[in-house]
């Protein structure tokens, strides 16, 4: 979660509040780490955020975006980010 994070200071995105809840994978040796992340911030920025969390996080996949703007002439869209990120199971 820290590069998540860092991705998000690097572009300038506050992540104040999110949703995280662990999944065991029932077969297998993968915990699955879900993440949703309310957004707010100009269109590029968000594709900067998805693009280096892709890039530094090879363990991320992104489940879900949806975006969101009011006003055409807004320039910040709300946007709703959920990621799955696989860690290996202790045993």
């Amino acid at each position: 979660m820290a590069k998540v994070f860092a991705a998000a200071a690097a572009q300038g995105i506050s992540l104040q509040q999110g949703e995280y809840r662990i999944a065991e994978e029932t077969d297998g040796h993968l915990r699955r780490f879900q993440v949703m992340l309310p957004i707010k911030a100009d269109y590029p920025r968000i594709r900067r955020f998805l693009a280096s969390i892709a890039a530094e996080v090879p363990t991320a996949a992104l489940e879900h975006v949806q975006f969101e703007r009011q006003k055409i002439a807004e320039p910040q869209v709300k946007a709703t980010i959920k990621l799955a990120i696989y860690m290996e199971r202790k045993s």
